[in-house]
């Protein structure tokens, strides 16, 4: 047996499709969608060996589903007894996915955070989390930026190098979880100029700005656009849900789709349970349809407004649960 699969599965794709090879708990094949006879020498589609599901991480492909879905695709019929023994399939939706899309590459160093140095910095902090944190303790906060960019060697272009000192007085940055994005927001709240992302890393998967939250064994997941969002709600606990928290995740102006997938494989969970911190513009229909064409990896979906402001980062918050 090969996960949850019969030997002759890895034949039959390989039949089917011409590639197919497993990868730590992962079978990596060619997608039937978007890859179907062409050669190349990564492709993108992903079947997990502990569940019956898939997913495409091609670049605008956005197929996904059961692996009935992908048999019927293939050869026009469901052939998912014929290959999957059922007994196999773990009743655990938290078991480890040993996968790492991402390039190797060392951990990047995060300089110290100096308050006295950067007090303007600090003050911002404060004031945008609306309560009095110790910012040291705070993930992948960087505010030395220059620092940061000289001890990790990264090598800029023309225009991030004409704009450091301008960064550096005057920006706060966040490191993503896989290091692959550096976000560094404005600390003048009526500035124009008021994001710049500084990419450290080709990354085909979203990566995100991550909390770890209080209960690793949980499939319960709060999601939002903004960093802030995630820290208020962290702190506040404006839910009543900290306790049972796996994580909290923003999406730095990702979308929320992408997110949950990138959250399936790196954080190693299937069957969600979602929570979102919404902006009060976004309409329900959205999350509606998130809901159902994700259905194979969304559990269950809830969605809050804060009814004090346009999103989680405005306090106070008084949250309002909308029905999906």
């Amino acid at each position: 047996m090969i996960g949850i699969y019969k030997e002759e599965f890895i034949q039959y794709l390989k039949d089917n499709l011409g590639y197919a090879k497993v990868s730590n708990k992962n079978i990596v094949t060619a997608c039937p969608f978007c890859e179907y006879g062409k050669e190349k020498k990564h492709y993108h589609l992903y079947i997990s060996l502990e569940l019956p599901i898939f997913h495409c991480f091609q670049a605008r492909c956005e197929q996904s589903g059961f692996l009935s879905k992908l048999m019927s695709h293939i050869d026009g019929k469901d052939q998912t007894d014929r290959f999957v023994d059922k007994s196999l399939i773990k009743e655990s939706t938290h078991k480890k996915l040993d996968i790492n899309p991402l390039k190797e590459k060392k951990a990047l160093i995060l300089p110290k955070i100096d308050v006295a140095q950067f007090k303007m910095k600090s003050m911002y902090m404060k004031y945008r989390l609306g309560f009095d944190s110790d910012v040291n303790s705070m993930n992948k906060l960087v505010f030395d930026v220059q620092e940061f960019i000289n001890i990790n060697d990264i090598k800029l272009d023309d225009k991030t190098q004409g704009l450091m000192d301008f960064l550096q007085n005057n920006f706060v940055g966040f490191l993503t979880e896989h290091d692959s994005l550096l976000i560094l927001r404005n600390i003048d709240p009526n500035a124009s100029f008021r994001y710049y992302k500084l990419d450290l890393v080709e990354n085909e998967f979203l990566d995100y700005y991550k909390i770890q939250g209080s209960n690793i064994n949980s499939n319960t997941v709060v999601i939002s656009e903004g960093i802030f969002d995630i820290f208020a709600e962290q702190y506040t606990n404006s839910l009543k849900i900290r306790d049972n928290i796996k994580l909290y995740a923003a999406t730095l102006s990702g979308s929320f789709p992408s997110l949950l997938k990138s959250l399936v494989f790196y954080e190693q969970s299937y069957r969600l349970n979602v929570v979102v911190l919404s902006h009060r513009d976004v309409d329900l229909d959205v999350y509606r349809k998130m809901k159902k064409f994700n259905s194979h990896i969304i559990d269950t979906l809830s969605v809050y407004y804060n009814s004090s402001g346009k999103d989680f980062a405005t306090f106070p918050v008084n949250p309002v649960r909308a029905v999906i």
